[in-house]
């Protein structure tokens, strides 16, 4: 049996105008480490935390999203 692979999630929005022209899935997952100075999502750095999700769960989610 093939193993699974996941990632930690940290936050999806189906629906999204915000992330740039259109609307769009976004996606972030948790853990950085660039620590770039005036990072937009800090709470986002540390590696632990987030949602273990698999990646073809996140795949059929983004592609079943309008």
């Amino acid at each position: 049996m093939a193993e699974m692979s996941t990632l930690q999630v940290a936050q999806v929005i189906e629906d999204t105008e915000a992330e740039g022209p259109g609307r769009r899935f976004a996606m972030w997952v948790q853990g950085c480490p660039l620590r770039c100075q005036g990072c937009c999502n800090p709470q986002m750095l540390r590696f632990e935390g987030g949602t273990a999700t698999a990646t073809s769960e996140l795949a059929a989610r983004a592609l079943a999203t309008p």
